[in-house]
Order: C-alpha cells, then structure tokens, then sequence
C-alpha cells in the first residue's frame, strides 16, 4: 500500500519497487525509509515473517534479520493455559446457543480466532488510512468507535512506522503518533473482547510492548520519539457472550502506560527470552 503525504502528516509508504529493493531483500518484503533527527532517514524492512532488517543511509550492508517485539513477551502470557480456557469456552457456547449444530467442535476456536484477527485488522487499516488521508469508515463500527473517542480530536502525524532497537536487536510496527505542546505520544491499538476486558482490564505485556517501541525509537534517533504512550482498547462485542450479563466496560478505552514498570517489565521478559533461548539443547 502507498499513501501519499497530506499536509502535514508523514505518512508510512511500503514498496515492492525492484529498483529500491536490492538483491538482498526477497520478494514480499515491506521496505520503509524512517526519518530521524538528525536530518537523515533509515531503510528498515519487514519480511512475511515479520522478521526485521535496518541500514542507514551511509551504510553499505544490511544489519542482520532481528524478531519482531513480540516474540520477546512471551514469558508475560501464559499462551497455552488461556488457549485452552477460552476454546472450552468457545464450545461450550457453541453448544449452548447451537443444541442441534453439526460443526465440529474442534473448529470453533480456530473460527472464532480468525474472525477477531479479521476485525483487528480491517480496523488497523481504517485508522492507517484515516491518519493518511482522512477517509472515515462509516460501515467499519469499530473504526467510528475509536473516531468518535480519539480520532477525530487527536493531531496525527503517522501511521504504521516500523522501528528497531540498534543495541538489543528487536523490531517492531507502532500504530499511531500523535503531537501536541509537549512533543510525540506513541499510540497502539487493540481489539478486546468487551466482557473479557471488564473482567481482567489491560494486559501488563501491552505496557510491554508499548515502551519496548518507545526505547527502540530513542535509541534510534527517531523523528517521532515520545514523551509518553497510550493504548487504545476498542471494544468487541462477539455472539458467544450475549449470554452473560451487560459489561460495564465503554466502548473505548484510552490508558496511559506507566513507562517505568512497563520498561522494566520488557527487559525482564527480554533478558528471560534470550536466556531459555540459550539454555535449548543446540
């Protein structure tokens, strides 16, 4: 996708261009140039498995292929004992509203997973393409959710922007930068199950990840360096909890990280994952 620049606003522009990417970078690799104080910019690409690679504009060669932040939380989400809870509970449901359904089962949760992750994204871009262009999504219910609370109040300056950490060798996607009187917020957006989020609130590896963007984009020089970092949960109404009770949760819900604790709580995970990493059997 590329999005021209409107106004003021530097938007995040991916190419497949061969004649910017270079014999070195495969096909189906996202490439964006990353502006950064000192007046210069930074090639930073993506790969298909979000695999990360920097050069400068000076440089000669590509650094070698970093992971994505992601990887490095997962000491800070038990993935598979939610896992299983939440399938149980996806069949359950199932059964409850479906007394005679014939699906398997088994594929419940792998639908239902696949149908937020559908929702997640289309929302992704409607807000990437709003912050670029300022088309509103009327028909995207989630995307007006998230305008009405923030986004048609908030000054936008990107979108999308990849990043990297120079010194500890992880990349990353932020969401959104905003500016005001004070310098640049950091933005991230998740889609949440509403009764979910009422029952157990933010994820502390969301803190996480936010401040891991926040560090690398210092670390970097990065133009869009902020002072401070939101996350924006937006909330998801799914068919298998019209069963419970009405949530008290709203419809959006803007939380300012504590940078302090979500910065030590990332390099706690990160020191963690690199040490089982080097403690597997070669």
């Amino acid at each position: 996708m590329k999005i021209t620049e409107k106004g003021s606003i530097s938007t995040a522009t991916y190419t497949y261009d061969p004649d910017v990417l270079d014999e070195a970078i495969p096909t189906g690799t996202l490439l964006q140039k990353h502006p950064l104080q000192n007046g210069t910019t930074v090639s930073i690409t993506r790969d298909e498995d979000h695999k990360y690679r920097f050069r400068a504009d000076d440089a000669d060669t590509w650094s070698p292929n970093m992971p994505g932040t992601t990887s490095l939380l997962e000491p800070l989400e038990p993935k598979f004992e939610l896992g299983m809870f939440w399938s149980m509970k996806m069949q359950r449901r199932y059964k409850e509203k479906n007394p005679y359904g014939t699906d398997s089962l088994n594929t419940i949760p792998l639908r239902e997973r696949d149908r937020a992750g559908a929702l997640g994204n289309a929302l992704h871009d409607a807000i990437f393409v709003y912050i670029a262009s300022g088309f509103i999504d009327e028909k995207n219910s989630l995307f007006m959710a998230w305008y009405n609370a923030i986004g048609k109040d908030t000054f936008w300056i990107t979108g999308e922007r990849f990043l990297y950490h120079p010194f500890f060798g992880y990349g990353g996607t932020l969401d959104g930068i905003s500016s005001n009187e004070n310098g640049c917020v950091l933005y991230d957006w998740k889609t949440v199950n509403r009764i979910s989020y009422d029952s157990y609130g933010p994820r502390i590896k969301d803190f996480a990840q936010s401040a891991a963007y926040r560090d690398a984009l210092i670390a970097m020089g990065s133009s869009f360096a902020p002072y401070a970092c939101k996350i924006v949960y937006i909330m998801r109404d799914d068919w298998y909890d019209s069963l419970d009770a009405h949530p008290s949760s709203p419809d959006v819900d803007i939380v300012d990280v504590p940078l302090d604790t979500a910065t030590a709580l990332f390099e706690e995970s990160r020191t963690l994952t690199e040490t089982m990493r080097l403690a597997r059997p070669q």
